[in-house]
């Protein structure tokens, strides 16, 4: 029974996991392995051979349950229970055989797949830490092990992830770098390392993203294509691995992200184009896909944001519409599928129904986009990305709601952007996701106070009293825009934005207008 399960888990289920429309058949045959092995882990007692095999089961399970960056069927709760249980075992494992590289290096492994899913920040942070003092010890003892250097790239991946999501770009960007050089190494080492090349382009490409996000973004196009140009040459050589495939579409959308951050829209738009062919024949033919259905509605929003940008707005907005759809039909079957991109999509819908004079259409798209974050962050507490985005959504309604002549509401909807990213210490310097979101609603609240002063004729102390709160409020928004290095079109939510010409010649006519009524 237990070499069963082995072959199906290593040999049967490996065969076939880079098959386009596979997913199926993966958990089937998953499900049939941890059967076996569970029948016969009553009776392992401290036979770490198998409560090895247990491990490993467990692992594969759950990526195919709930893995985001793989095929998937959308059951993350199941994963995260899979998950949890391999790590346990494998740290049974390596508790009892300290010696064992093997057993060490599989216990960092479980302890990065945690600090990648674990529900809550300071679990992923203790987690990946305990990986990296794991791959540590075992670099100093075997500084040439291709699995420990590769081992080690993704850990820091993983810790450049979560430094991006505490605000902390710099640092994410260092982590980063460190990986494309481990990454380097191998290929350069140990070409026939499996995987090799492809691991080199995903962390090129992730660099690249975060290179955007401080405002580096010839040096991140670059490296994006450096990236899209080797996962190419994967793709080509490697024909089934529809893994690859699916990572060469992130890479094309990503590239269109960095262009709309450059004002770029037709280029963006024939990127995201690119990934939705990509993604799209691959989802029809493996339809119980939850990441390949999300990337085609993601995509499909991409290319319709792409054309509202452009001003294409009667193309552009039934695209964002079609991929709503797809994205709810996986919110639906799990709440825990793809929220961000669901709400961020609702967002995008709304600036295009602002376009076309649909303002109350508008305001309550926006209103379902805040709805889908909030809902996503009831069972745990959002780390400082998530609070952003949800402050970005908020400010893109208080804008919505100054539209429609909502004034209390709009002023309402712009403090609770505040109140969620606004820095608890004035010597407090917010990383630039933070500080978009800060100028925008600073800025919104500028717009309100100034209003305000041009319809209050009857009574010139309010009137004064409200251009001078103007301009307060418009000087705070242009001191958050210096706080970012080249300033983006669009922030990094991907929401269009301000800007700083904006908001100074705002702050310079409240000037002017208190100078009249001084």
């Amino acid at each position: 029974m237990r070499k069963l399960a082995n072959s199906l888990i290593f040999e049967v289920h490996d065969s076939i996991r880079d098959l386009p429309g596979s997913t199926p058949a993966r958990k089937l045959i998953m499900d049939r392995a941890v059967q076996y092995l569970d029948s016969l882990a009553k009776d392992a007692g401290d036979d770490s051979s198998l409560q090895r095999d247990l491990a490993w089961a467990y692992h594969r399970i759950g990526q195919v349950q709930g893995d985001a960056n793989q095929g998937n069927v959308g059951q993350a709760d199941a994963m995260l229970a899979s998950i949890n249980k391999a790590a346990a075992l494998f740290e049974d494992v390596a508790k009892a055989n300290p010696t064992s590289p093997l057993d060490q290096l599989n216990a960092a492994f479980a302890n990065r797949m945690l600090g990648t899913i674990s529900p809550h920040a300071d679990e992923r942070r203790r987690h990946t830490n305990q990986a990296l003092a794991i791959t540590d010890r075992l670099l100093k003892t075997d500084p040439t092990n291709p699995k420990v250097k590769s081992e080690r790239s993704i850990e820091l991946a993983v810790l450049a992830a979560l430094e991006d999501a505490d605000g902390d770009a710099s640092g994410a960007v260092e982590s980063y770098r460190q990986a494309v050089a481990l990454k380097e190494d191998l290929v350069a080492n140990h070409a026939d390392y499996p995987h090799a090349k492809q691991g080199l382009a995903m962390a090129k490409v992730q660099l690249a993203v975060e290179l955007a996000e401080i405002g580096s973004r010839k040096e991140a196009l670059q490296l994006n294509a450096a990236g899209i140009d080797l996962y190419q040459s994967v793709v080509a050589q490697e024909k089934n691995n529809a893994r690859a495939a699916r990572e060469l579409a992130w890479s094309h959308y990503s590239r269109g992200g960095i262009l709309m951050q450059v004002g770029d829209h037709a280029e963006a738009l024939e990127n995201y184009r690119q990934a939705l062919a990509m993604v799209k024949p691959m989802a029809g033919h493996d339809p119980e896909n939850v990441m390949l259905q999300v990337d085609t509605g993601g995509n499909t929003v991409n290319v319709g944001k792409a054309l509202v940008a452009m001003g294409h707005v009667n193309e552009g907005l039934p695209m964002i519409e079609a991929g709503i759809r797809l994205l709810e039909r996986q919110l639906k079957a799990d709440p825990s599928n793809a929220p961000a991109a669901a709400s961020a999509s609702y967002v995008w819908k709304a600036d295009a129904l602002l376009k076309t004079g649909k303002v109350a259409d508008a305001v309550a798209s926006n209103r379902k986009a805040v709805s889908i974050l909030e809902a996503a962050d009831q069972d745990k507490p959002p780390d400082q990305s998530q609070r952003s985005q949800l402050a970005a959504t908020y400010v893109k309604l208080g804008a919505a709601l100054a539209s429609s002549g909502s004034t209390k509401e709009a002023e309402s909807a712009y403090r609770k952007a505040l109140d969620l990213v606004a820095p608890s210490n004035a010597g407090d310097a917010p990383g630039p996701r933070v500080s978009y979101v800060l100028a925008d609603a600073y800025f919104g609240l500028g717009e309100l106070s100034a209003n305000a002063a041009k319809r209050s004729h009857s009574n010139p102390g309010e009137q004064l009293r409200q251009w001078q709160e103007a301009r307060d409020w418009y000087q705070k928004s242009d001191d958050e825009w210096h706080h970012i290095s080249n300033p983006g079109s669009v922030n990094l939510e991907g929401f269009q934005c301000g800007s700083l010409s904006r908001s100074a010649a705002a702050r310079e006519a409240a000037e002017a207008a208190l100078q009249v009524h001084k």
